[in-house]
């Protein structure tokens, strides 16, 4: 492949043999001969810059948060008897989730010959959502840079990038929240089982169920006896109304981070969380606790899209599943303005009282889930607003 200087070489080497042509210059004709014969020795190396390189391609890890670098591994094996390089890597990146593309271009250092050398590449300043590695190729140039010689790898990979999670807002939203709950009463609640008495055993009765002391006592088998009671359930509602954000940027994905931290910080510290998601469609993530709920909870906010429709309605399956909430619970709403109409009204039919955040940039949303303490604390949420009034 030509460069610009080899376009350059060769347009001084037609200015020279005009002008030796014109003027019958010996000296002319010998720097036209010197110039194509380098041009030609040049071409030899570049077509040869790439003959005996093999480069394999690793990612260290396809799953990471916004903020963490995405870690290539390039091994670059040179088997040929000279040193190969410097090397150039062009990969081309896409995100599904937000619909955007990327060009990223690192530099290696020549191979020495008979030598294997591998690189770290760090790929960051990547957003959320669901991405692609493709297209990647590989370019060295002549001594002189006059021609290139390209490789195309057959190499792609997929990776994930999750919301950023807020460490400090993490560790804290519990106070912030509070007990602010839902009022409306349902045949629906989040259950345990906590330990009632012990009764004699059955063959239907599983063996880790045993309780020993009682056997030894009695001199026969007695089992544990456990009955389910209600417990406080926590329903996070991410609501992006059309039309308050650029696609992919602003104040939808602060309300995503803000969303990711509190339902991420529930399902870890064991608490029953659901995700009702209001964006370009709707979705429900069901009652779940542990780290493989928390899973759950991070790849559906991964796959949020932003709205591209102006409708207000809510849906049936919303509404749905805002008929059988259970008993007890925290309903939490988070948006980047004031939740829409549809949603206020259906709330406000069930006299259900959530817990409203808003903000519209990361700064706001850290604020508003902190919690307050002292004299001067002000309050950050609708809900803390009106009671303060």
């Amino acid at each position: 492949m030509l460069t610009r200087r080899a376009r350059l070489a060769g347009l001084l080497a037609v200015s020279f043999y005009l002008v030796g042509l014109i003027n019958d210059l010996q000296s002319i004709y010998f720097l036209t001969s010197f110039v194509i014969s380098t041009c030609g020795v040049s071409f030899l190396l570049a077509l040869y810059a790439l003959t005996g390189l093999a480069v394999e391609l690793e990612v260290e890890s396809d799953q990471l948060f916004e903020g963490q670098p995405l870690n290539l591994r390039v091994r670059v094996a040179n088997r040929a008897t000279m040193r190969k390089g410097p090397l150039t890597l062009q990969l081309h990146l896409s995100n599904a989730t937000q619909g955007i593309t990327a060009d990223r271009v690192f530099y290696l250092d020549s191979v020495a010959a008979r030598e294997t050398v591998e690189f770290l590449l760090p790929i960051d300043s990547l957003r959320r959502g669901e991405g692609r590695l493709e297209q990647v190729e590989a370019h060295c140039h002549d001594p002189l840079g006059l021609f290139r010689q390209r490789m195309k790898l057959t190499w792609t990979t997929r990776f994930t990038v999750y919301p950023q999670i807020w460490q400090r807002a993490t560790r804290e939203i519990t106070g912030a929240l509070g007990a602010q709950g839902a009022t409306g009463q349902s045949g629906l609640a989040g259950r345990s089982l906590e330990f009632a008495a012990v009764r004699p055993y059955t063959d239907d009765d599983e063996l880790r169920h045993v309780h020993w002391p009682s056997t030894a006592r009695l001199g026969r088998l007695a089992v544990k006896q456990f009955q389910a009671t209600a417990r406080s359930a926590t329903v996070i509602v991410l609501d992006l109304p059309p039309g308050t954000s650029a696609a992919g940027t602003g104040a939808h994905e602060s309300a995503i981070r803000a969303a990711t931290t509190v339902a991420s910080e529930h399902a870890i510290a064991g608490k029953d969380v659901a995700l009702l998601l209001l964006a370009d469609e709707a979705r429900t993530i069901g009652f779940g606790a542990g780290s493989w709920h928390r899973l759950r909870l991070l790849n559906a906010l991964t796959r949020v899209r932003p709205p591209s429709r102006t409708r207000d309605e809510l849906g049936q399956i919303t509404v749905r599943f805002l008929a059988a909430l259970p008993a007890h619970t925290q309903l939490i709403i988070i948006t980047p303005s004031a939740p829409r109409a549809a949603l206020h009204l259906t709330l406000r039919a069930r006299r259900l009282h959530p817990l409203v955040i808003t903000g519209g940039t990361d700064e706001a949303f850290r604020t508003a889930l902190a919690p307050q303490s002292g004299r001067d604390a002000r309050p950050t949420t609708q809900s803390q607003r009106k009671r303060a009034a």
